[in-house]
């Protein structure tokens, strides 16, 4: 029998009598007898008096295993010696070198089939110890090998260790192999003239990781190796699109390589997070919509970068996505819906839609084309969901109307007439801006006269809200624009103590309107714009009119904002009476 056998039959042995003398014990106080004395082997006792270590490691055992590991480095070395030395030919060196890493997967592989998990785990441990510092020294120091053979033995290493944690469930060992090869590849990808190799082998690594986070549930790894190939590739995506290193030739990084691999990036994790949902029924997870995010502003980002860098495929790229869009647009309304219904997964696949649908008409249209798009998404979201009664839909439509009032100016402008200086010229609105306008307007009107609005919960009624806002931003700034010219002349020309007291008149009327028009239980939503508008009223009073303002001015813009002051609540505060009655 071998000295493990024997410590594992002693150890045993002595939880046995232990377990024995307990059970002993509690028998005796139920029966009222004395409790009786086990005999014990003399040999045995002497062990149990001699100190041992935490999880069940006699020191006689701890030496074993230390001299152990300490006789496999020793081989390791020779290894190398005999490798450094010209003894054995280099290719055949590192051949017996990977050999032997195997070797000691494989053997650490039958030790966990049995009962020795601690004699296996401190075998694994020194496995790794020996295997990737070897490999490591190979490709940079030794030259045994190029970076593109030894990234191979580095695979092949990696998965037979993380293949035996994961048929065996040892998770120690999992953490050894994924952390070695993790900080193996970054080192490797940063010496070598061929970083974009060991970004596809760290791709790889994290492909791994989150099949075992699936099958073992073994979620932080995934995490760590998915924050690193995201820093990966985004590193060499800006280095093979910097302008000098492609003008010069001088970039080690290769363009068509980390096109295919920010595609590849991309397809792999949605790939694993759509057939998880899809396919096996799971939901998605935090770390599914986080690494969304990264691979989507990272993989398809980067692509569409190199692309318009080489002048290539970027429209192709950009059609691509609209038809993605379109396919998980169909996806969220049909299959997640019907299976999972309003959760987690139908509102991920909805905003994969999303993005991609920004992302492709980016590429696709430019300038005042991509403005005219914004709106006729935003439009025909608002129809459909008010049509189907989708507010996933409804958002989507405000979001691009948001979108579409940045791009057009809109927003600029109607900023330069609440707040803009007098003295300075305002953005004028320009004819897609006014056509921002009133879609946003119909979109408003399309969220409000719609069936069954006025008994929606506050929640539903949020992206109307939102409308309202833009809505009341584009009119606004057409009054301003209007009132000041006729009062006091365009800026720059114009008065500022004229230009301040038509903006409060503004503000005021507009605040009294709102909370007139809120009784309506179409409209009710608008009493959420009162406040704030009053707040706003209220500070612009005293950095703008009484900075500003004549006596006369002071005295219209006092008078406005009290006013409303007055009306705005009561005016709400009977409608919520009317309504409780």
């Amino acid at each position: 029998m071998s000295e493990d056998r024997l410590f594992q039959l002693e150890d045993k042995i002595n939880q046995l009598e232990k377990r024995v003398t307990e059970l002993n014990g509690r028998l005796a106080v139920i029966e009222g007898s004395p409790i009786p004395t086990v005999t014990v082997p003399s040999e045995l006792t002497e062990q149990e008096s001699a100190p041992s270590l935490s999880l069940g490691l006699s020191p006689t055992r701890f030496m074993f295993l230390l001299g152990r590991s300490i006789l496999i480095l020793a081989g390791g070395f020779l290894l190398r010696s005999l490798t450094e030395g010209g003894t054995i030919p280099p290719l055949a060196g590192f051949a017996l070198g990977l050999i032997y890493s195997l070797g000691l997967i494989l053997i650490v592989f039958r030790i966990l089939g049995g009962e020795d998990r601690i004699g296996a785990t401190s075998l694994g441990l020194t496995a790794a110890v020996v295997a990737y510092p070897f490999l490591t020294e190979s490709i940079t120091k030794l030259h045994l090998v190029s970076s593109e053979t030894g990234g191979v033995a580095l695979a092949v290493i990696t998965a037979a260790g993380l293949w035996t944690a994961w048929l065996r469930r040892q998770r120690f060992l999992a953490w050894t192999y994924c952390m070695s090869a993790l900080l193996t590849v970054m080192v490797l990808g940063l010496a070598s003239e061929s970083p974009e190799f060991f970004a596809l082998l760290l791709l790889l690594l994290g492909a791994a990781t989150t099949l075992l986070a699936y099958t073992r549930r073994w979620h932080l790894k995934r995490w760590l190796v998915g924050f690193a190939v995201n820093a990966v590739f985004f590193r060499l995506t800006v280095l093979a699109t910097n302008p000098a290193g492609v003008g010069s030739g001088e970039n080690h990084v290769s363009v068509a390589f980390m096109l295919i691999l920010d595609l590849a990036l991309l397809v792999v994790y949605l790939g694993f997070f759509c057939f998880r949902a899809l396919v096996q029924g799971k939901g998605v997870k935090v770390f599914d919509v986080v690494q969304s995010v990264f691979v989507l502003a990272v993989g398809f980002g980067g692509a569409v970068r190199i692309a318009k860098t080489t002048g290539q495929g970027a429209d192709a790229l950009g059609w691509t996505a609209l038809i993605a869009a379109m396919a998980f647009y169909s996806i969220a309304f049909t299959v997640v819906r019907s299976r999972l219904g309003r959760g987690r997964g139908f509102f991920y696949f909805a905003s994969l839609a999303l993005i991609f649908l920004f992302l492709g008409s980016q590429v696709v249209a430019h300038g005042s084309w991509l403005s005219w798009s914004w709106l006729v998404l935003g439009l025909g979201m608002a129809l459909l969901g008010s049509r189907f009664d989708r507010v996933t839909l409804r958002t989507h439509s405000v979001i691009y109307l948001i979108l579409a009032s940045f791009h057009t100016g809109m927003l600029t402008s109607a900023l330069d007439a609440f707040v803009g200086s007098a003295s300075s010229s305002w953005q004028p609105l320009g004819q897609v801006g006014a056509v921002n306008v009133a879609v946003v307007l119909a979109c408003y009107a399309i969220f409000t006269l719609r069936r069954g609005h006025d008994e929606e919960s506050l929640a539903r009624r949020a992206p109307g809200v939102f409308a309202a806002v833009l809505s009341l931003l584009g009119l606004g700034y057409l009054t301003i624009v209007l009132l000041t010219r006729m009062l006091t002349g365009p800026p720059p020309e114009a008065s500022p103590a004229t230009v301040a007291v038509i903006r409060t008149a503004v503000l005021s009327l507009t605040a009294v309107g709102l909370a007139l028009v809120c009784r309506l239980p179409r409209l009710r939503e608008l009493s959420w714009l009162v406040y704030p508008l009053l707040g706003l009223g209220c500070l612009k009073l005293l950095l703008e009119d009484l900075r500003h303002g004549s006596p006369l001015t002071l005295f219209v813009a006092f008078g406005f904002f009290g006013v409303a002051l007055i009306l705005s609540p009561r005016l709400i505060i009977h409608r919520r009476r009317s309504q409780k009655a």
